[in-house]
C-alpha cells in the first residue's frame, strides 16, 4: 500500500505543472476541493471561533495536553471561581461519585465548584454523556485529554461547545 501511494505521488509530481502552490496527492485525496479539515461532528456541535461567547450558551472544553500548561489553566479557572469538570469530581471522599445525576459541589474550603464526573478520560466522558453534563448547563469548563470523544458524545447541535487548548 505504501509503495502504491509513493508511486501515485511520484506520478502526480511528474504530471503536475502548478509549481509551489501544488497540494500533495495525500491532501488532494483527503481534502478534495470542497472538504473541510474539521471532524464531521465539529461542524454542528462546536461554535466557530468568530462566534461571540457572550451571545452563545456554549460550554467550553479545554483540551488538557500533559506537560503543556493544563494544570496551570485549571488553577487559573479555579481562581476565577468557575465550575469545572475535572478528576476531583469523582473522589469518593466528597460522596457524589456514585450519584446518577449531575451534582455541583464545592470540594472543601475553596472558592470554586466542580461536578461529579471525570471528563479527563473516556469512561468518565461516557458517564457524563449519559448524565447529560452539557445539557444541564451546570459546568463552565470541561477539562479532557480526549477531545474527540468528548466532542462527539457530550455536545449536540443545541448544546454546542467551544474548544480551548494550550500548546508549548
Amino acid at each position: 500500500i505504501i509503495l502504491t501511494f509513493c508511486l501515485l505521488t511520484l506520478l502526480n509530481d511528474l504530471v503536475s505543472t502548478s509549481g509551489t502552490n501544488r497540494r500533495s496527492l495525500l491532501s488532494t485525496l483527503y481534502l478534495g476541493a470542497t472538504h473541510s479539515t474539521l471532524l464531521p461532528w465539529s461542524h454542528h456541535q462546536i461554535d466557530d471561533v468568530k462566534t461571540d461567547p457572550k451571545n452563545s450558551n456554549s460550554t467550553a472544553m479545554f483540551w488538557h495536553i500533559p506537560k503543556s500548561g493544563g494544570t496551570t489553566a485549571k488553577r487559573l479557572y479555579m481562581c476565577m471561581g468557575q465550575t469545572l469538570s475535572i478528576r476531583i469530581g469523582i473522589d469518593p471522599r466528597y460522596g457524589h461519585d456514585q450519584s446518577d445525576e449531575i451534582v455541583v459541589f464545592r470540594p472543601g474550603d475553596v472558592n470554586w465548584n466542580t461536578v461529579n464526573v471525570d471528563t479527563t478520560i473516556r469512561p468518565g466522558i461516557m458517564r457524563a454523556a449519559k448524565m447529560g453534563l452539557v445539557q444541564s448547563h451546570t459546568t463552565d469548563l470541561i477539562f479532557t485529554m480526549e477531545p474527540q470523544v468528548a466532542g462527539e458524545h457530550l455536545y449536540d447541535e443545541f448544546n454546542r461547545g467551544r474548544i480551548l487548548a494550550l500548546f508549548r
